[in-house]
């Protein structure tokens, strides 16, 4: 049988291309923050240590734009209290499962 008429075959079956294995391409800041938020395991990490780890004050966008790579990343509003006595609600972020696995699979990080 010629290579035009192979017969699809486990061995020879077009595969479907795994975004979870592909590695990502991060920037420093971003690795930084997927470091940080890998290392806080289960704990979260507020807003403003994201602006610290990142080196930035964009902490928000640094998650968004690993949000748009595939990883996955709660965050949370918490009602406090600030320095003036003023209600507010900064948030805080922690990986989840998979997101977690993402960073695994794609070779970034050896766990």
């Amino acid at each position: 049988m010629d290579k035009k008429n192979a017969a699809h075959t486990e061995a020879n079956a077009p595969q479907a291309p795994c975004v979870e294995c592909k590695p990502l391409k991060l920037c420093p800041r971003q690795l930084r923050v997927a470091l940080a938020l890998m290392l806080a395991g289960d704990g979260w990490t507020w807003r403003e240590e994201i602006d610290r780890i990142a080196g930035a004050s964009n902490g928000p966008a640094i998650i968004s734009a690993l949000r748009r790579k595939g990883v996955k990343i709660d965050m949370q509003k918490v009602k406090r209290i600030d320095r003036d006595g003023k209600p507010c609600n900064p948030g805080r972020y922690r990986l989840k499962q998979k997101g977690f696995a993402v960073l695994v699979s794609s070779y970034l990080f050896d766990v």
